[in-house]
């Protein structure tokens, strides 16, 4: 099922699990699409705990980012006493900055399986889901009249749902990430929450509308969680001050 390299973790994760799971449910469910909408929020209620750490700290990072460019400005022109000044902040606040990044490396596994399994699968072929006709194929339903680079001239449903959603995600994560840096560095971070979006577009637009539809759902599912951690980080810091 998956890259050689992933083969260890891939294999038995699709056999034991996956598989297993739509055939259990397919069971209950006929619908194949409502079957992709509740395994994808199965994942994500057993990936809460690695998420929930990682947009945590990207929240903290975000309550943090007044103090962090007084300390850019303060010591502009001395870039050792600026890092040393800044992991103290983080140190004070007991914030990680690498919190953010090590829970989502080690959710790539996954998300590589499922993206191996979804565009496979012959659990899929044929079945229907609202518009897309068939679950292990494109939902095209936008025809263009001319035919764009690498993407074609036909857009998928389920793929421009994903696309928006990830960037509404971005928008909520990006500012936290963006806070840890600067100058072009922070412009730069800004570009790729407008630019990622529009490159999974192209990326997935010809992959199979199950697929997208699977990560629309954990998309919104992030959504919300980084809304609420969002929140609840922002109150804390207010009664803090």
């Amino acid at each position: 099922v998956g890259y050689g390299w992933l083969r260890w973790f891939s294999d038995p994760f699709v056999r034991f699990i996956v598989i297993p799971f739509f055939n259990v449910m397919g069971g209950f469910i006929s619908n194949y699409g409502v079957l992709v909408i509740i395994f994808a929020v199965t994942v994500k209620l057993v990936l809460s705990p690695l998420t929930f750490k990682s947009y945590k700290s990207m929240a903290a990072m975000k309550e943090l980012q007044p103090q962090m460019k007084e300390l850019q400005e303060k010591y502009k022109s001395d870039p050792q006493k600026q890092q040393k000044a800044t992991m103290d902040l983080y140190r004070k606040n007991k914030v990680n900055p690498l919190g953010g990044c090590v829970p989502i490396l080690l959710q790539f596994p996954i998300l590589i399986t499922l993206w191996l399994f979804f565009q496979n699968s012959i659990l899929l072929r044929q079945e229907s889901f609202l518009w897309a006709n068939d679950l292990s194929a494109p939902d095209f339903i936008i025809n263009l009249p001319f035919g764009i680079p690498f993407l074609g001239d036909q857009i998928g449903g389920f793929v421009i749902l994903m696309s928006l959603s990830m960037g509404l995600q971005s928008r909520l994560t990006g500012g936290a990430s963006g806070g840890a840096a600067s100058g072009a560095m922070a412009q730069n971070m800004k570009i790729m929450q407008y630019i990622l979006p529009i490159m999974m577009l192209f990326i997935f637009n010809r992959f199979a509308s199950g697929l997208s539809l699977y990560y629309l759902i954990f998309n919104v599912l992030s959504i919300v969680q980084q809304y609420y951690i969002n929140r609840s980080t922002h109150k804390a810091t207010l009664v803090k001050s």
